[in-house]
């Protein structure tokens, strides 16, 4: 009985840590005006994340997602060299209103 209360344990502290994760977006942080094609640096701060956590980058656009911009980024990186207006398997059209969000897979 002792081994699956310890089991219990381990598996809510692991839960209550991954909900402590923080991510904020530095740049983009709205406002700016970037070229289609063009190479920007999408940075972000994070705390609170599992050892061997991965960020995943989404581009989204009035609520509505437009596509993955990059996905198993190791935890200990918080800089993503992005093509402006790439995602995967296809490009964007160009307009204002896009949002990135970053965030543990």
């Amino acid at each position: 009985m002792a081994k699956s209360t310890i089991g219990l344990l381990i598996f809510a502290i692991m839960a209550m840590m991954v909900q402590a994760a923080e991510i904020h977006v530095v740049s983009p942080n709205g406002g700016q005006s970037w070229r289609k094609g063009v190479s920007r640096d999408i940075t972000w701060t994070a705390s609170g994340i599992p050892a061997g956590g991965t960020f995943k980058i989404t581009l989204w656009k009035d609520g509505i997602s437009k596509g993955v911009i990059a996905t198993g980024l190791l935890a200990d990186k918080r800089l993503f060299k992005w093509t402006v207006g790439s995602v995967t398997g296809d490009t964007v059209p160009t307009g204002a209103g896009y949002k990135v969000k970053v965030k543990l897979q």
